[in-house]
């Protein structure tokens, strides 16, 4: 039997148990045997953990190595975990790459010009700070 699609918001507001989510690579780090990726899905972010022992070394090593807005299927458990960004994250028991973004996503953390924001405006959409601005220009329509 197939596990149920969840979405972010769904777990943020106190999911916990087993949980699939689809979503974008939105940032990354690792300590030790440990990566922290922050999934996002339109209707949220949330921290996924993935340990070294739970995978094979090459698999380990290619997710290791995946590119910012990369899309992924995460499967796992859900968690209350206050010190993740939303309180929750999922321990990933598996994952699957689903589609591979490019090197060298263009906008980083750093200002950028008018210009080139306008460039790049669907990457740019994709922002904390973006969403939030149009999450409440949706509302006072």
């Amino acid at each position: 039997m197939e596990m149920e699609l969840s979405e972010i918001e769904g777990i943020l507001k106190g999911k916990e148990g087993e949980v699939l989510i689809r979503g974008w690579l939105y940032h990354k780090r690792s300590s030790g045997g440990i990566l922290f990726f922050i999934i996002r899905d339109g209707s949220g972010f949330i921290q996924c953990t993935l340990k070294k022992e739970k995978f094979e070394p090459e698999f380990f090593e290619e997710i290791e190595k995946l590119t910012l807005e990369s899309v992924v299927e995460v499967e796992g458990i859900s968690k209350k975990e206050p010190r993740a960004p939303g309180g929750y994250e999922i321990s990933v028991e598996k994952i699957k790459i689903l589609h591979k973004s490019q090197e060298g996503f263009p906008i980083a953390k750093k200002y950028h010009g008018p210009e080139f924001l306008l460039d790049y405006r669907h990457l740019w959409l994709r922002s904390e700070k973006m969403q939030a601005i149009l999450k409440i220009r949706s509302k006072n329509s």
